[in-house]
């Protein structure tokens, strides 16, 4: 099935309602009143991608089978998995996730440097990858058109400057829409969509050692993760020349910022403070 306009939204699509439809969904927060929006508005996508880095918090694993239920309830397509695959390795042994190609590589994901690497290899890549096999996009394309794919910005002051697009050589392919920014959806009122559904709110998305991760966040890790991010940065130090840790540098907190250490590991070792934050 194609995209279907809703109603009372008529101009959120510029395409042709006969135009493919994706949505790039990470089970975080965002995304995930994005899809509780279109069914709202009676929007219905024809293909629902989750890329896995397989590094999400176990409770994102956990929330993707309740998301599923109340999608299929409400007649949406059911999330397809896409991953990374690795074709050509410099160093032993193979890795299939983003964690043990740090590990292989004794290096850290991109963000930890300042790069957005790691989101366009594990995230963009294996999507764009799967669309372009996806009969219904190669027959768009055929005719000149372009597939639509939504993404979960929402309206806060952070994410109306984001972008996203595809490689240089893909962006002739696809038109890119925000419906959480046309629907003026901050992150709040996400959470009050999601849950006006009778959906739980998940957590945030995001691999359990990403460089976005706060300090309490880090603190509320399971033991085994916390065990894995010292692995991870401690096989990484040797090569270590730009930044401390996963957190890049030490951040004081004298500007208004978290006071944090560069390495998660430092703040591993640290006795909480009575706040636990």
């Amino acid at each position: 099935m194609r995209a279907k306009r809703g109603t009372n939204q008529p101009s959120l699509f510029a395409a042709s309602g006969n135009t493919p439809f994706t949505v790039a969904y990470g089970m975080g927060v965002d995304s995930t009143a994005m899809l509780v929006g279109l069914v709202k508005h009676r929007i219905r996508p024809d293909l629902i991608l989750f890329a896995d880095t397989a590094a999400e918090r176990p409770e994102t694993y956990e929330y993707r089978p309740v998301f599923e239920e109340w999608l299929q309830k409400e007649g949406f397509p059911p999330i397809t998995t896409v991953k990374y695959a690795p074709r050509d390795f410099k160093n032993w042994p193979p890795y299939y996730t983003l964690e043990d190609n740090c590990l292989t590589n004794g290096t850290l994901p991109g963000i930890a440097f300042g790069a957005a690497s790691c989101s366009v290899k594990w995230k963009q890549g294996p999507q764009h990858g799967y669309i372009r096999q996806w009969e219904p996009a190669r027959q768009a394309w055929a005719v000149g058109q372009r597939v639509i794919k939504a993404i979960g910005f929402d309206n806060s002051p952070r994410d109306r400057v984001r972008t996203y697009s595809a490689s240089p050589k893909d962006a002739d392919l696809y038109d890119y829409v925000t419906p959480l920014i046309r629907w003026q959806w901050d992150r709040e009122e996400c959470k009050k969509q999601i849950a006006s559904v009778g959906l739980p709110v998940p957590v945030k998305s995001s691999c359990f050692f990403c460089t976005a991760m706060k300090p309490w966040e880090v603190r509320s890790l399971r033991p085994d993760m916390l065990r894995r991010i010292v692995r991870m940065e401690a096989r990484a130090f040797p090569r270590l020349t730009s930044c401390e840790g996963l957190w890049r540098n030490t951040v004081k907190g004298t500007r208004g910022g978290t006071a944090r250490p560069g390495s998660m590991t430092t703040l591993h070792q640290e006795k909480p403070t009575p706040s636990g934050r």
